[in-house]
């Protein structure tokens, strides 16, 4: 089954990550015409904590705890965790080998925002494009909405305010923070549907024919 022309919902997240991933272009295409967009923000007291720990959504230390309260507080949700926990992994992992290709100069440093490739995209001022924390505060966001349907728009505003807090920081330029949710949105949404919708299809299908199945 083609994830993309198949699925009941596959208009709309190809949609999405269209949408996001032009707006990184569009993004990119005025930063590279001399208008970067880059705030100059003084973050102090207890506004700067409040925003640091705000652009942590989906971090470590955030989905272990949220998977550690959906083990302790949720049986019927256990099963999903590690599916979760794997996707999550998967698109960080995929975001960071992203980066150090690129080699990206973030906003401040000497040569900012030039692509510098995969020779000089071992140090971190040198990874910057796709922003890693808004490709695993959305994909963080895809599971959570997955295992909590009613609390989707919440998990929705707490990846946006990570993703643009990153930006709003001088962490990341603003076509870095759209092209990490496009990045994480269709890789996150691509393999929870590989690895829970299309088993989930496979048992209907199998239970609707009298067929066992493995899933």
């Amino acid at each position: 089954m083609d994830w993309s022309l198949k699925h009941p919902d596959a208009a709309r997240r190809i949609a999405i990550t269209i949408a996001l991933g032009l707006a990184a272009l569009v993004m990119l295409a005025l930063e590279r015409a001399g208008h970067p967009f880059t705030p100059h923000l003084r973050w102090t007291g207890d506004f700067q904590r409040e925003a640091a720990f705000l652009a942590q959504f989906g971090q470590f230390a955030c989905a272990t705890v949220a998977m550690i309260l959906v083990w302790q507080l949720d049986k019927t949700r256990r099963k999903l965790i590690i599916p979760a926990v794997t996707i999550l992994i998967i698109t960080t992992l995929s975001a960071t080998a992203a980066k150090h290709v690129v080699g990206r100069v973030r906003p401040g440093r000497e040569a900012a925002g030039s692509f510098l490739g995969a020779s000089q995209g071992g140090t971190s001022s040198n990874q910057s494009f796709p922003s890693g924390h808004s490709a695993a505060a959305i994909a963080f966001a895809v599971m959570l909405s997955k295992l909590y349907p009613r609390a989707k728009a919440t998990f929705w505003v707490l990846a946006l305010l990570c993703a643009f807090l990153r930006y709003l920081t001088q962490a990341h330029w603003l076509s870095d923070v759209f092209a990490g949710l496009a990045f994480g949105y269709a890789i996150s949404t691509c393999l929870w549907w590989l690895f829970i919708e299309r088993r989930s299809e496979v048992t209907s299908i199998a239970a609707m024919h009298g067929i066992q199945s493995d899933f």
